[in-house]
């Protein structure tokens, strides 16, 4: 018994996984064809880097113009010494008000004033209702004596 040679079945299978395999490899050049319009090329990434560094060296141009960490520093002990100025000053006017508060019991309010004036005034009335009887009894009394004489 002779063994005769069996078909070959798996070089059927190879190109069907090989037609699969190049089918998947169109594709996906297909997909990066499609890609290829939207990339960069070398002239768009060497204009792109030009332009990045000439920002680069607008930027750089406005580091003289920046405060330092010991230009900051200053402004900050200077600040710091304003708060101290204000902070005393704060003390002070503290200090005017409550004596000003202090004094607040003693000095007259709107009605202590009303009444004052209308004190003065009965008193004003009051002296010159006297004042003017006092001179017609004078008058009086020196007409009186005037005639007698």
């Amino acid at each position: 018994m002779a063994a005769t040679p069996a078909a070959p079945v798996a070089p059927a299978i190879q190109d069907a996984d090989m037609q699969a395999d190049i089918a998947e490899v169109r594709e996906r050049v297909a997909r990066i064809e499609g890609q290829l319009p939207h990339l960069a090329t070398k002239a768009d990434l060497r204009q792109q880097i030009a332009e990045v560094k000439e920002q680069i060296a607008q930027i750089k141009s406005q580091f003289p113009h920046l405060a330092t960490k010991a230009d900051l520093q200053e402004q900050i002990a200077e600040v710091k010494e304003q708060v101290v100025e204000v902070k005393e000053q704060i003390a002070e006017v503290k200090e005017q008000v409550a004596r000003i508060e202090g004094q607040l019991p003693h000095l007259a309010t709107k009605a202590d004033l009303a009444d004052a004036t209308t004190r003065l005034e009965r008193a004003v009335r009051r002296q010159t209702y006297w004042l003017v009887g006092t001179l017609i009894a004078v008058g009086g009394l020196i007409f009186a004596g005037l005639k007698l004489l």
